[in-house]
């Protein structure tokens, strides 16, 4: 006999489920993109935990995200070719075809908002190359991301333990009203 779920972890399912389907679509629409623009892409979330991914909150850290990855092009001189931004119920999202010299540099750049931003620790900017790859942090020889609740190797502690859903929402939000 299968036991009843309550209601919250119901509603955890679909918001999983929901994400699932939202990076097939994400996907999807990079392999349309690169074939149609030949260009590096950014593909930027906001990474913060699913109950407040669509919020006043996850908002402005969206739009601090992209006045971020704007102003590091305009540095760069490189050109936002084109854009598509979307308000979906998993949370906002974006992709940028970036008319630079290389993804590995657009990567750098874009950990580099990651990690000075204010706000950056809770933005996902991931870099897409003209072939498809997604270019790592490893391959950037860049530190890997760290844990938002206790700053540990994230990559290596995501494995063994995890925080639970309140201490995380306690840090973004605390590291929300540094701003």
């Amino acid at each position: 006999m299968m036991a009843k779920r309550s209601r919250a972890n119901r509603r955890t399912d679909t918001g999983w489920l929901d994400h699932l389907v939202n990076v097939e679509d994400r996907i999807h629409r990079q392999q349309e993109w690169l074939k149609s623009h030949g260009q590096p892409l950014v593909t930027f979330t906001v990474k913060i935990p699913n109950n407040i991914d669509n919020t006043a909150l996850s908002h402005t850290i969206f739009d601090q995200g992209i006045e971020a990855l704007y102003n590091a092009c305009t540095e760069r001189d490189w050109t936002v070719t084109t854009r598509q931004i979307l308000y979906k119920p998993t949370g906002p999202e974006a992709i940028f075809v970036i008319d630079t010299p290389s993804a590995s540099l657009l990567k750098a750049a874009m950990i580099k908002i990651e990690h000075s931003h204010k706000l950056g620790q809770l933005m996902d900017l991931n870099v897409t190359d003209t072939d498809g790859h997604t270019i790592s942090r490893a391959g950037c020889q860049m530190p890997r991301r760290k844990c938002l609740v206790c700053g540990r190797d994230k990559d290596i502690f995501d494995h063994s333990h995890h925080h639970g859903l309140k201490e995380h929402i306690s840090k973004v939000k605390e590291i929300a009203s540094s701003v």
